[in-house]
């Protein structure tokens, strides 16, 4: 479920990623730069004692593995949900509603967030 407030800047893929080149095509949407100030790599957040935050975007480079991406749906992480994070030994730990998925730091480094 898409967090509330969460402003769409133009037209997006279904993993949160701007589309290039709509302009081309007709449509009159400003092309949105891929990160802004308010984003961070699940590898890069400081998930010491947990935090919860919005998945933002899913980077391309893991959108072909089926199996990651199944894993990833099952344990909530998609564009505008909630989840939590926390450390784990083999990276990150995110997830919500009792779902969640260890992400190590080259996957987590594809994953986007904002802090709430």
């Amino acid at each position: 479920m898409p967090e509330a407030g969460l402003q769409q800047a133009g037209p997006e893929s279904p993993y949160g990623n701007p589309i290039p080149g709509l302009e081309e095509l007709g449509e009159k949407a400003e092309a949105e730069a891929f990160l802004d100030d308010s984003m961070v790599s699940l590898a890069d957040l400081d998930a010491t004692g947990g935090k919860t935050v919005v998945v933002r975007r899913i980077g391309e480079p893991i959108q072909t593995d089926a199996q990651l991406m199944y894993t990833l749906r099952r344990a909530g992480v998609q564009p505008g949900s909630v989840v939590s994070v926390s450390e784990s030994p083999g990276g990150v730990l995110v997830g919500s509603s009792g779902e969640a998925a260890e992400l190590d730091p080259e996957v987590a480094a594809h994953v986007f967030v904002a802090k709430r």
